[in-house]
């Protein structure tokens, strides 16, 4: 199947897409904080360091800034954000790191450790989204990061996916679910070409997931792509097609 390009493509404001352990939902000021420290933390942020505002870390000030940048470029139509809400109910199953989920929604701040912030879902979107939680779900939640599409180019059918997650969150298919439900809605609803991945060339771990998860072949590598910090950094590109999602991505959400 091939999805051609329609310019008419539409980008929604306030979409909400629900998997089995998190619900993608449009970024508010609620999130401030929470992405305020995701954004400031050098071990989420070591293959982004460029971007980690080292080492004061990201401001509130800032964090809302760069919130209410992306909301206006969706408007646009340029972007498509995502805030990753993970339910209290996933949270306490997860064996999360360094400690328990519980002891990380009550724990003092720390070198290690900060503590999740507990938020409750907006009444508006839960009233025009009533599947957006479980029955029975408490309506709490924790932020665990953010995903989505940048670089939107209906008139091609394209654009580059982007995500980042907590630490806390790696290696608990958090990423993996939000990753696979922006790829979806892009190719089953927008009905898009292609979405590229780019990435730091030493960021294994989103490679083996692209490799080896996605199936993807890298295109090329950008030598000297981002300057930070008195040194080049050299990035690769990966490209999934509506092909590759249709045959063998999409069997990965079942």
């Amino acid at each position: 199947m091939i999805n051609f390009p329609n310019p008419d493509t539409k980008i929604p404001t306030d979409l909400v897409i629900r998997g089995k352990r998190v619900v993608l939902m449009p970024n508010i000021q609620d999130h401030d904080a929470s992405m305020q420290k995701i954004l400031s933390d050098p071990i989420t942020m070591q293959h982004l360091k460029f971007m980690c505002h080292l080492p004061e870390g990201w401001s509130l000030e800032q964090s809302a800034s760069r919130r209410v940048s992306r909301n206006n470029s969706q408007a646009e139509g340029y972007m498509l954000n995502f805030v990753i809400a993970v339910p209290i109910e996933t949270l306490e199953l997860l064996p999360m790191s360094p400690a328990n989920p519980n002891d990380l929604l009550d724990a003092q701040p720390s070198h290690t450790t900060v503590p999740f912030e507990i938020l409750s879902f907006p009444k508006d979107l839960l009233e025009k989204n009533p599947g957006m939680v479980a029955e029975g779900s408490s309506g709490k939640y924790v932020v665990a990061g953010m995903c989505g599409l940048q670089h939107i180019d209906t008139f091609s059918g394209k654009a580059e996916v982007g995500i980042i997650v907590d630490y806390r969150f790696w290696r608990h298919r958090i990423a993996t679910e939000s990753l696979l439900l922006t790829c979806q809605y892009s190719f089953e609803h927008l009905r898009f070409h292609k979405l590229s991945f780019v990435t730091d060339v030493v960021n294994a771990p989103m490679r083996k997931w692209l490799e080896n998860v996605a199936k993807a072949q890298m295109s090329y590598i950008e030598k000297d792509c981002v300057f930070y910090d008195g040194s080049f950094f050299d990035y690769c590109t990966y490209y999934i097609y509506e092909v590759d999602w249709f045959n063998v991505m999409s069997k990965l959400l079942l």
